[in-house]
């Protein structure tokens, strides 16, 4: 394992440097707009590189590993290559739902699907002919959440370091080498990654990176359900899924489509609220995530469901409460501002 880790260092290192000296003439470049957070043009796509060496480090694992899971895989590198053509073309949504709803096949014929939605007062509730709708669900619904949540330097990848150290805990603890081999490796791309992405970031991931992100997390999710209930991998993933729901909810409240693109994410939102200081809001938000998958750990299997399903709600709660505030501060600063 460490020959992988190791391997997967150097090609993320070597592969992201490519891209940052050759992207002007590969055409991957990220250009300012009015939701854009960085102010100048950047490299991007570096998702190309460290997906690259994260596939490249499981394959180093052997045959052995990677044989039993090759449908998984092959859905992996599919989710890969439809981020990879978004870099460059900027796919319609209808374009990667699709690709992400055959990929959720893939991995749900491939024996990783959702069978159960946990057990409430001692009994357990199994979802039968809903398991592959509920499967495509889970994953292309967070796919989508980590992928919306790529919108300032170092976020993402620092959330997903966090999310997946958790699920690799669990998957250790229950001898399971597809969560912590494949939790391992990938952290290891994405703290190389983290290098040049840290604000102010030489680089970008992209699609190619955070819809690879966010399919992978998914899968290793699904997985861990075998050990621990459902709502513990609510807090474990918790941030991109709260950001998700409150800004779908937000939107409904104001009147307006759900798909309806904004900048009033938690990321944007806090963002604002500090003045504009991109670390700080990265490490604010990463410590929130490191206490919610803390708790989803060690804290919420010690309890039952109908204890901290209820909690968990309760979370959304003050999530959304919280921002609504932020924004409502902020708002208030400005308008305070430009009266003097």
């Amino acid at each position: 394992m460490l020959l992988t880790l190791t391997i997967t260092v150097l090609l993320t290192s070597i592969s992201v440097l490519f891209i940052i000296n050759k992207a002007s003439s590969i055409g991957l470049i990220a250009v300012p707009n009015h939701r854009s957070s960085h102010l100048k043009v950047t490299p991007c796509g570096a998702g190309i590189g460290f997906v690259f060496a994260f596939l490249i480090g499981i394959l180093s694992i052997g045959h052995s590993f990677y044989g039993e899971y090759i449908l998984s895989l092959v859905a992996i590198t599919l989710v890969f290559f439809l981020g990879v053509y978004d870099d460059y073309n900027h796919s319609s949504s209808r374009t990667k739902f699709f690709v992400i709803l055959l990929a959720s096949i893939l991995i749900f014929l491939n024996g990783l699907k959702i069978t159960s939605v946990g057990s409430y007062y001692g009994n357990p509730i199994e979802v039968s002919y809903l398991a592959l709708p509920l499967t495509v669900f889970a994953v292309v619904g967070f796919t989508n959440a980590l992928n919306l949540l790529d919108g300032i330097d170092g976020l993402a990848a620092l959330t997903s370091i966090i999310i997946l150290a958790g699920l690799g805990m669990v998957g250790y603890q229950y001898d399971n080498p597809l969560v912590y081999k494949l939790s391992g490796v990938l952290i290891a791309a994405l703290g190389t990654f983290l290098l040049f992405n840290w604000n102010p970031a030489k680089i970008f991931m992209g699609d190619s990176g955070s819809l690879t992100l966010g399919f992978v997390i998914a899968v290793l999710s699904i997985e861990v359900t075998k050990y621990v209930d459902p709502v513990s991998i609510l807090f474990i993933t918790a941030i991109p899924i709260l950001d998700t729901v409150t800004v779908m909810v937000r939107r409904k409240l104001e009147g307006v489509s759900i798909l309806t693109a904004d900048r009033n994410h938690v990321h944007h939102i806090v963002q604002r609220y500090l003045g504009g200081s991109v670390r700080q809001s990265v490490i604010l938000l990463a410590s929130i995530q490191l206490c919610f998958t803390i708790f989803g750990v060690f804290v919420a299997p010690q309890y039952s469901q109908e204890n901290t399903l209820p909690l968990f709600f309760f979370c959304l709660l003050i999530f959304y409460w919280g921002t609504e505030k932020m924004r409502a501060e902020y708002a208030k600063r400005e308008a305070n501002s430009s009266e003097k």
